[in-house]
């Protein structure tokens, strides 16, 4: 094998000579600025191009069209600002893709011929490396058709092979390579796209340093939804009463998240969580030590609970990007408030104690800076004491606090 690598690189050094030495009539140059294809779209831009080959002075060479002349083919921009070019503008970068490098070591054309047929064949080599300079993915395509009277016939070859590699890069395994690789090693400097052209990605040199593309270095949820309360109803009640405190269990939530991300995936921030429920119970009636009922009137209850804490998240990107999964815990100050009217007086029963939040999500960016989720969040608490109109009154048996909250809202990705 390495025989074989040390003969091709002499025979390429051997072509490279000969294409100095050749008059200009001999050169065949192909312009890439208007591309013939339309390949399909991919989850990914190109960063930069680099150009890895061991011979960098031609890319192949071909018959001209007199059949008696060999000519040396290269690009009419040159290597890497011709293709650079070409993947900036049929690859852009938009919203919600992930920037790659491109390392080109191989792209080799050359004719063939078959029972008196003339082909023309194009081989690349491609590494695939993150923002931060990782290889991920390496990928080897070739494409052959017959040579007709158009000159089109090596660019389209060429064309085409560099499509069929952006193209694999659509595979779910090699985009979860990305990101593992990606958000599980150091960072490194900011790669500039070659040719003196201007980074098309958002974001600046220091954050993308630390950052790739769609990973915000902070997040700001603003959700609600519906809550239900886990504690289980009292033995030995009536219908009609269990049915009232069922309606309690269940009420609607608002909340929110502020997270400042450390890194891609790990993040400090608060938790804040509001939720209500209420019930009317009709007719209750109050009587006196005889039996007798000496008032009759609906009772209402309110009851909120709040609760505000510091956080804990991670967060673990898709391999297609287009997904953020976030895990959190929070643990801080959780209060209980009771309106209690009946008889057109009312009651005020407070309390507080500390909570314990854990939390499941998933946020589903439409740019790069908005994005709408769901989460899934379960709140635990137990209350020994109350405050009933300013008098302390400790409970019997703690009040179960604990309930889930399903939520839907939107993110905020600064």
């Amino acid at each position: 094998m390495k025989n074989k690598s040390l003969i091709t690189s002499i025979l390429l050094m051997v072509l490279s000579l000969a294409f100095l030495s050749t008059d200009a009539q001999n050169q065949l140059l192909i312009d890439l600025n208007n591309p013939s294809l339309n390949p399909s779209p991919v989850d990914f831009y190109v960063l930069d191009v680099m150009d890895g080959r061991e011979v960098q002075n031609l890319i192949g060479m071909v018959k001209s069209e007199d059949f008696d002349e060999i000519a040396m083919l290269n690009f009419s921009g040159g290597f890497q600002n011709e293709l650079y070019g070409y993947f900036t503008k049929v690859y852009p970068a938009k919203s919600g893709k992930n920037p790659v490098i491109l390392k080109v070591t191989k792209l080799w054309v050359n004719e063939i011929e078959k029972e008196g047929s003339r082909f023309g064949k194009c081989e690349v080599e491609l590494e695939f490396l993150t923002p931060k300079k990782q290889m991920f993915f390496k990928c080897s395509q070739s494409h052959e058709a017959a040579i007709n009277v158009s000159t089109e016939t090596h660019k389209d070859n060429i064309l085409i092979s560099l499509d069929k590699c952006m193209q694999s890069l659509n595979d779910p395994y090699i985009q979860k390579e990305y990101y593992t690789i990606l958000n599980n090693s150091k960072p490194a400097e900011t790669v500039e796209p070659s040719g003196g052209t201007q980074n098309t990605g958002s974001g600046s040199k220091e954050k993308q340093s630390k950052f790739a593309e769609g990973e915000s270095t902070s997040r700001i949820a603003l959700h609600g939804g519906y809550t239900y309360r886990t504690a289980k109803l009292p033995e030995g009640i009536d219908s009609e009463y269990a049915n009232h405190l069922k309606n309690l269990k269940n009420g609607i939530h608002f909340g929110s998240d502020l997270n400042f991300f450390l890194n891609p995936s790990n993040a400090l921030g608060a938790s804040f969580s509001y939720s209500i429920a209420k019930s009317t119970l009709s007719n209750v009636v109050a009587v006196d030590e005889f039996g007798d009922i000496i008032a009759s009137g609906d009772l209402t209850e309110n009851i909120s609970l709040l609760y505000i804490g510091p956080s804990y998240f991670t967060r673990y990107i898709t391999g297609y990007g287009k997904t953020h999964w976030l895990y959190g815990i929070t643990a801080g100050y959780y209060s209980y408030k009771e309106d209690f009217e009946w008889l057109g007086e009312t009651v005020d029963i407070t309390g507080a104690t500390a909570g314990l939040g854990l939390t499941f999500g998933a946020d589903f960016p439409s740019s790069n800076n908005f994005a709408l989720g769901f989460q899934v969040s379960m709140l635990i608490g137990w209350l020994s004491e109350i405050d009933i109109d300013g008098q302390t009154t400790t409970l019997d048996e703690s009040e179960n606090l604990s309930r889930f909250d399903f939520t839907v809202g939107i993110r905020i990705l600064p």
